[in-house]
């Protein structure tokens, strides 16, 4: 037997990504911080709330490529929101430090971020919001693989 879906649900869920994307790029990138990206934010956000990283700790804390992290990284210290620092004797290993301009750049990231969640829960009641997460956080497990391996 044939399954049909009413609505195509991996596809609503790229678009609201998208969407959600599309508007922190395009008001993050209107401030004074050098045209941080979405996914600069993103990163900015993960090594001060919850680094000291190096490169490689960061790409598995936050599960996104090598290449991905790589170039985000690159942006970001071209930007001067970053610096990478030798960890010890050795030169390879360097962990990922925020400069004053970085910790501005993520106040502005944040003022932003609060009106976007605030404009994601117009209409919605707080049992709407609660409903919505756990379906989301639903979906989310039955297709994220199994991280163990």
């Amino acid at each position: 037997m044939e399954k049909e879906y009413e609505v195509p649900l991996g596809l609503k869920i790229k678009q609201t990504h998208i969407a959600i994307e599309k508007y922190i790029d395009k008001h993050i990138r209107s401030q004074e911080i050098g045209g941080m990206t979405g996914m600069e934010a993103f990163t900015l956000v993960q090594i001060l709330q919850h680094g000291p990283f190096t490169a490689t700790t960061l790409r598995k804390f936050t599960k996104l490529s090598k290449a991905s992290t790589s170039a985000t990284l690159a942006g970001l210290e071209k930007k001067g929101l970053i610096v990478q620092v030798p960890r010890g004797e050795d030169k390879r290993f360097k962990i990922l430090k925020v400069t004053d301009k970085g910790i501005e750049a993520d106040k502005v990231y944040h003022a932003q971020y609060d009106k976007m969640e605030e404009k994601l829960r117009t209409g919605l009641s707080q049992e709407e919001i609660k409903q919505l997460t756990s379906l989301l956080e639903k979906v989310r497990s039955n297709i994220q693989e199994d991280e163990t391996v």
